[in-house]
């Protein structure tokens, strides 16, 4: 189903403010976790298949000559990218490869079809140690642009979309002068409302400055491509290397996953880090330019925190957090060494709380074994935003080795189905969705058109036949409604990053989201939004805040179809 295209329609003068891993298995208490009652099954059942490279045309290995068994960061980059490069209406797929096979581009042809045109496109990058792509409109002029991260000194890339289906490498021309070993993860957004994307980036494994006179993890975009390191002066650099001292090789940056998301309503975006060995941070945006690091260490306790999803869980109108991380539990014992995932539920005004494992929602979301990546995405469009979670660890001489009741290296990947009581129910067999192996990207978004949301996994393997794979949903016959909407701007920031869309049905249900091209780890999901609609046909109410402020309200808006909304 093809996107269909809207003109705004203003409610002029309205101003407003809304309100509404690495490394070992520690950081826990050692104690018990007490076994909760049983979650009762969802309401709508969901069904995936593996599609074959045959069936899609996406085939790809991650690998790396001459691996070094010592090299964490090996283990950690990799990754892909998602988004429609070339403005056709689907969504098309970059991924790096390692410096072993160049990257791949594969442009998606409709029907779950794709072809690597990375050659002809100007991307297909050799001998390049890459790691956690991100599509983007860096310039504003309606393209998505591409920036690669890598590890181990190698260059990053930025890659200037021409508008025609290639691109042209213009990184040394941007000031993003990289001085880090590795550049695992990026993400953008408009930290300061001007029209243009910034832009923060994380380098697990840099080591600090001795002198902190600056670091390198926030840039501003100056336009024209042109980026300002800014984290000394924006508050970044001063707590960003402030540990709890229990990280497995030393004073190190452990950033992993950063996110820009407007955790506290205010109209200004806030940047989550999800980092390792207890170095998860919240900075809340002081709208002057300057951040301020808010981490309550009683609160965020992520013990090696590497994935993140955002969005609004619990449909109270602010973003909760979800971390992905190790779950380590002693086979002799039974002690619980490393407590795995969090979710972070938002209390409003931006502070989070989370319960204790004891409760039955934390107890089935926070065993997922080895955890990367992680997506919210309403899988069985019942109005209820659900959760995957891609796992696995390759246990090398050297690296990390433990006695534990868990198998990481074939540590299948989670999927946490969100029950109406508030509870989760895992349910990845039942689904057909449990992939083993090295996983560490995730992309969850509708690749096929049809109305529900499929899932791109990438993996970091040298055993792997096949480290790209794509999960058809096949629920669009038998599921709920839906509504799936993506905005558009006529400059800067095209995609409207950072604009909240609700709707209203005629329950009074209100569910939110937040337009982001969001980080789960080494991977992105497109910058479009999807709503389940369960058996309602219309949505009563659409509401569009923009992110200049601007609102826009439209009644009656029939379900199973994808908009795009024009500002």
């Amino acid at each position: 189903m093809s996107w269909v295209h809207q003109k705004t329609r203003f409610i002029i003068g309205l101003s407003f403010v809304l309100a509404a891993c690495g490394g070992g298995g520690g950081g826990s208490d050692g104690s018990n976790v007490v076994v909760p009652p049983p979650a009762p099954e969802p309401e709508a059942l969901i069904t995936f298949s593996a599609l074959s490279p045959t069936d899609s045309g996406l085939s790809h290995m991650f690998s790396i000559q001459n691996r070094d068994e010592e090299s964490m960061e090996q283990l950690f980059a990799g990754g892909h990218a998602v988004g429609d490069y070339d403005g056709d209406g689907d969504v098309d797929i970059f991924i790096a490869a390692g410096d072993s096979t160049p990257s791949q581009l594969f442009q998606n042809n409709g029907n779950n079809q794709f072809e690597d045109v990375a050659t002809t496109a100007g991307v297909s990058i050799a001998n390049h140690k890459g790691s956690g792509p991100m599509f983007a409109d860096i310039d504003g002029d309606g393209d998505l642009d591409l920036l690669i991260g890598a590890i181990e000194g190698h260059s990053i890339y930025v890659f200037s979309n021409n508008g025609d289906g290639t691109f042209t490498d213009i990184t040394a021309n941007t000031g993003l002068n990289i001085t880090a070993l590795n550049t695992i993860g990026a993400a953008f957004g408009d930290i300061d409302n001007d029209g243009d994307l910034d832009l923060a980036l994380t380098h697990w494994g840099n080591t600090p400055d001795a002198t902190l006179s600056q670091s390198e993890h926030l840039w501003l975009n100056k336009g024209g491509f042109q980026f300002e390191n800014i984290s000394k002066s924006a508050g970044i650099t001063d707590t960003i290397y402030v540990w709890n001292g229990n990280g497995m090789f030393g004073d190190l940056d452990y950033t992993f996953t950063p996110n820009f998301a407007d955790i506290n309503n205010d109209g200004f975006v806030d940047l989550l880090i999800t980092g390792d060995f207890g170095t998860s941070m919240v900075f809340m945006n002081l709208m002057n330019g300057t951040f301020e690091n808010v981490t309550d260490r009683d609160i965020i306790v992520d013990a090696n925190g590497m994935g993140a999803a955002i969005a609004d869980a619990d449909n109270d109108g602010d973003l909760d957090w979800f971390v992905t991380a190790i779950y380590d539990k002693n086979p002799s014992t039974g002690l619980i060494r490393s407590p795995g995932n969090f979710l972070y539920t938002n209390q409003g005004e931006g502070s989070f709380s989370t319960t204790p494992h004891a409760d039955q929602l934390e107890y089935e979301v926070h065993q997922s074994g080895w955890a990367w990546g992680t997506c919210f995405a309403d899988f069985n469009n019942d109005g209820l935003l659900d959760i995957y979670v891609t796992n696995g660890w390759e246990e090398l001489v050297g690296i990390y080795n433990t006695d534990t009741s868990i198998d990481y290296a074939n540590d299948p990947s989670t999927l946490f189905m969100a029950n109406a009581d508030g509870t989760y129910t895992e349910y990845a067999q039942q689904a057909q969705l449990e992939e083993t192996g090295l996983g560490r990207g995730v992309s969850c978004f509708d690749s096929d058109g049809d109305g529900d949301v499929d899932i791109l996994t990438s993996q970091n393997s040298i055993t792997s036949t096949n480290g790209l794979s794509l999960f058809e949903n096949l629920g669009s016959s038998t599921l709920g409604n839906y509504l799936g909407i993506k905005l558009r701007q006529a400059n800067g920031n095209t995609e409207a990053l950072g604009a909240r869309v609700y709707i209203t049905t005629s329950d009074g249900v209100v569910q939110m989201r937040e337009v982001r091209n969001e980080n789960n780890y080494v991977s992105q999901n497109p910058a479009q939004v999807h709503f389940g609609l369960g058996e309602h046909d219309t949505v009563s109410e659409l509401k569009i805040i923009w992110p200049d402020g601007r609102e826009q309200i439209q009644s009656n808006v029939e379900s199973n179809q994808r908009l795009v909304i024009d500002y």
